[in-house]
Formats: structure tokens, sequence, C-alpha cells
């Protein structure tokens, strides 16, 4: 009997409400400033939850996500904000040279960069996060990529 009155489409719906309008009233939850990619990541985005915009020369190339959960765990292995913008900050700072090293690496928006022929330079590199309640990202992500990419944007991105 509980399950139903959970899954109740209402109950289901109220919640997701509540929560995003949360997150719109609290003037804390926004963007950060734009970031270098020559810049360490932020300590506090270490296991949290959240949101990420990749620049290229100033221009929206890549939107991403963190869903982690309270521990900083997401499926059972580490990925927080922190550990998804790590390893392409790590690129654009030691091996924006060798594009045979990048396209060696697990990072698909930095291959499809290097294959698109972006000057991988770190000057030309930037980003700004979200941090953000769990289970929020993966839902501004599916709403905001598609959108993006229709502006033509996020082309770095291979969902649409």
């Amino acid at each position: 009997m509980i399950e139903k009155t959970i899954l109740d489409k209402h109950n289901l719906i109220d919640r997701a409400i509540d929560l995003l309008v949360s997150i719109k009233e609290n003037r804390y939850s926004q963007w950060s400033g734009a970031k270098s990619m020559t810049e360490p990541v932020p300590r506090n985005t270490y296991g949290e939850p959240g949101a990420y915009q990749i620049f290229y020369k100033g221009r929206l190339v890549y939107l991403g996500i963190s869903n982690s959960d309270e521990k900083g765990k997401t499926q059972g292995s580490g990925y927080g904000t922190h550990s998804r913008l790590q390893p392409k900050t790590t690129i654009v700072q030691r091996h924006h040279s060798d594009h045979d090293r990048i396209n060696s690496l697990k990072e698909s928006c930095m291959k499809k960069a290097v294959e698109l022929g972006y000057d991988m330079r770190p000057e030309n590199w930037s980003y700004r996060y979200w941090l953000l309640p769990k289970h929020i990202p993966p839902v501004l992500e599916s709403i905001a990529i598609p959108l993006l990419q229709s502006e033509g944007l996020c082309e770095l991105n291979t969902r649409s």
C-alpha cells in the first residue's frame, strides 16, 4: 500500500517540484564564476553532484553532469563534479600538444575536440560549475543539451 502512495504521480511530481523550487529560491545555488582550465578544480566540488560547462574560446562546447550520492559515489565509483572536471583539465594542461595521447584516453569530448580540429592549448579553454542536489543534474541535462544544440552550441556533447 505504501509503495502506491509513494509512486502516485502527484506525489512524485510534487516532490520534484519542491526540490526544484528549493534550488530556484536558494541564492547560493548558481553557476560559479569562469575558471581557467589551468587552475586547480576547487575542492568544494569533490564528491558533489552538479553540472558543469566547458568553453572553448568563450563558446559553450560541452555541458556535463555528475549525479553522485552523498558519499560522492555513482554506481560504485567516485564521480563527483571534481572527478568529472579533473581529467578534462589535465588533458588541456598536460597533453594539449599530444593528440595521440588525448585519443588514447577515455574523455570522449576531448577526443571529439581533437577530431574537430580544436586548438587544445590551455588558454583557449575555461569552465564553470553548479553544485546541485542529487537527482537534479540529469533532469537539467536532458532539458538543456537539446536546447543548446538547437542553437549550435555543445558540439562536443555526443547525446542529443
